[in-house]
This record gives C-alpha cells, structure tokens and sequence, in this order.
C-alpha cells in the first residue's frame, strides 16, 4: 500500500511536469537561428550575465557531485581520483552561460533582455535575484508536491477502501495439512 501511495505521488508530481509545452514557451528557437537583434541581445546578455551568474558554478557543482559519489567509486572498485580527472575533463566552464544564453534567448527580445538588466541594477531587482531560487521552489515544487498532498488526502479513502473490499473478496485459502511425523529411516 505505502509502495502504490509512493508510486502515485511520483506520477503526479512527474505528469504535472511532463505535460506538452510544459514549462511555457513564448518562443521557440531552433539551432543556428539568427535574429534581427542579436547583435544588441548580445551586447546585453554580456552585461546581464554578471548579475545572473549562477553559484556555484558548473566546476563546483561537479565536484559537490563527486564528493559525494566517493563511497560509491569504492564500493565498485573505482579509482576516485581517475572519475575525478575523467569528470573533470567533460566539464565545460562556461557551460552555465551558454545554457543561460540559450533559455535568455527563447524567452527575451534584446529590448526586453535590457529591461530586465535594468530592473536587475535596481535594489529591488538585486533583492529579487538573492531570494529568487526559494520563490521559484515555492512556484513549482512546493504547490506540486501541496497538490500532490490534497489529492493523495482526498483519494486515500476511497483507496483504503477498495482495498479492503479487494482483501473480502479474494478468498480464504483453506488450512494446509499437518505434515506427516517425521519418521527415521530403519538401519
């Protein structure tokens, strides 16, 4: 029962999520597409990327994982230090930007992108970006997993209940036999 509650918190929480056009779009871009402002939106994700920086950057996002991973290099045998080089490697430093570029970019004209800067400059906007990563929790995780909450409350009943009528209706498996005295074998 607690396995099948588990199981359906998932799939509500990952449907949710999962939906075509989730998260919302106002404007696809597709590889290698040139628009009529990317000159300025250049100019001003340059100046925008500063105050969006994310921290910890994708180096140190690596070796957080890494450090973690330790017991798991051990237990298969794994040389941590040759994963660590091996990771490293594949990690790109500039990869938090280009990501950030590609998103700023599908979402922002050049105009819209120098408003946000603009705001961002404000004490306001800088209050807004160090308290953004609880308000987005709060926008999508947290109402998810309030959701998810009422609807596993409103169902479990029902549930609890077909599932008692499930167990009245199977029915009950007659008693197995004694088995037979254990008897030693003549010499």
């Amino acid at each position: 029962m607690k396995y099948f509650f588990s199981l359906l918190f998932l799939s509500l929480s990952v449907s949710a999520f999962a939906q075509p056009g989730y998260p919302p779009t106002r404007l696809e871009t597709k590889p290698n597409t040139i628009y009529k402002d990317s000159a300025e939106f250049n100019k001003v994700f340059a100046e925008l990327y500063p105050l969006i920086k994310p921290t910890p950057n994708p180096r140190e996002r690596a070796e957080a994982m890494l450090s973690h991973l330790g017991m798991q290099f051990r237990a298969r045998g794994i040389d941590s230090a040759k994963a660590y080089d091996t990771a490293m490697k594949a990690i790109d430093p500039n990869m938090d930007r280009e990501i950030l570029y590609d998103a700023y970019r599908k979402e922002f004209t050049a105009q819209e992108l120098k408003s946000l800067v603009n705001f961002f400059k404000m004490p306001v906007g800088t209050h807004y970006l160090e308290v953004e990563g609880s308000l987005f929790a709060a926008r999508n995780s947290m109402i998810q997993e309030a959701v998810a909450r009422k609807v596993f409350e409103a169902i479990m009943p029902m549930m609890t209940k077909a599932a008692e009528n499930a167990r009245k209706a199977q029915p009950i498996p007659a008693p197995l036999a004694p088995a037979p005295p254990h008897r030693k074998k003549p010499q």
